[in-house]
């Protein structure tokens, strides 16, 4: 057996010397690690605080009724915004209109779109009343103005009697003394307003809409028909700090009616009631018969009808499948949409 015997001598005890240049380095490198750590944590914040601000503001509109299209549009205003702007929008309602009007601008869709996009995010429900006149227009609301070949949004300045005084967005619209014209109001939950009259008076982007008939009411009418439907219902966990282990519950459920905006079912799991409280939305999978799938965010809503039935409201449904679920009422034969 051979031993092996090394010789240890005060040279080799000593350590590398260390110059100038690699504390330099070393330096620098501690100094760009910290830099980088300072901006990771930076950028995590702004994502923080623009993700809370646009869940508040995404939940402001579905409780507003807006269709998923129109949330897709919210969702590219919200991202112009400085991030200021973001965090207060729901707070400094004036703000909130004026940034939305400028936007709205740029957005290349009918002006009476636009009116209503507005309304449904900005009119408080003390304007959901009905229209009789011009007189019910409120100073600074948004409207549109139809003329035959043009279209504009516009803002009411003031009304005296039969006659509106308004600010038009596009002021290069053609003009002549008494073009005939037509302006769109609306209230959400309501419908539209149509007046019919002329344009007269224009000075640089005002101009005087004058009443000269009735008002046409474009009310929002929805149908139902009574159809069977098996749903599956799961709690909407997203956002929401949820213990990594739960497991998602799944309750099914049966159509009574259905309209193009909401529906009655009837529990087939009964456990759902005891977890219903605990959930503010939930994610819906509807089968139609001719095996397409529906899928969007519901609220539930008690029933008037009793026998433990409840509703469940479309929160961001896709305007394809709107259209789906429309088809089918239509061949179901429909009645008019019934408050259930």
């Amino acid at each position: 057996m051979k031993f092996w015997l090394l010789e240890i001598t005060p040279e080799s005890l000593q350590l590398p010397k260390v110059t100038e240049s690699d504390l330099m380095l070393s330096l620098v490198t501690v100094c760009g690690f910290l830099i980088l750590a300072a901006a990771y944590i930076v950028y995590y914040r702004f994502k923080v605080k623009k993700n809370a601000a646009w869940i508040l503001l995404k939940n402001y509109a579905i409780t507003h009724d807006l269709s998923a299209k129109e949330i897709s549009v919210l969702e590219t205003f919200f991202n112009s915004l400085s991030l200021t702007d973001r965090q207060n929008i729901l707070f400094e309602r004036k703000r909130f209109a004026e940034l939305l009007q400028q936007f709205l601008k740029n957005i290349s869709a009918k002006s009476t779109t636009l009116v209503k996009f507005f309304d449904k995010l900005i009119l408080s429900s003390q304007t959901e009343t009905t229209i009789h006149g011009l007189v019910d227009l409120n100073e600074g609301e948004l409207v549109a103005v139809d003329l035959e070949e043009e279209s504009t949004l516009a803002n009411i300045l003031n009304v005296r009697g039969s006659n509106a005084r308004i600010v038009l967005h596009n002021r290069n619209i053609p003009f002549s003394e008494n073009l005939p014209a037509k302006l769109f109001a609306y209230r959400p939950g309501l419908g539209g307003y149509l007046f019919s009259g002329v344009l007269q008076d224009k000075h640089k982007d005002t101009v005087i809409f004058c009443q000269s008939g009735s008002i046409e009411f474009k009310g929002e009418q929805h149908l139902m028909a009574y159809i069977e439907m098996p749903v599956l219902l799961q709690p909407d966990i997203a956002g929401l700090h949820i213990d990594e282990n739960y497991v998602v519950p799944e309750f099914k459920m049966q159509t009574i009616t259905v309209s193009d905006r909401a529906m009655l079912v009837n529990p087939i799991d009964h456990i759902f009631t005891q977890e219903r409280e605990k959930f503010e939305h939930w994610h819906m999978r509807l089968n139609l018969p001719d095996t397409t799938l529906i899928e969007c965010r519901v609220k539930i809503h008690n029933s008037k009808s009793g026998n433990n039935t409840l509703i469940l409201k479309f929160l961001d449904i896709q305007e394809k499948d709107r259209h789906k679920l429309f088809e089918l009422i239509s061949r179901s034969k429909p009645v008019r949409e019934q408050i259930l």
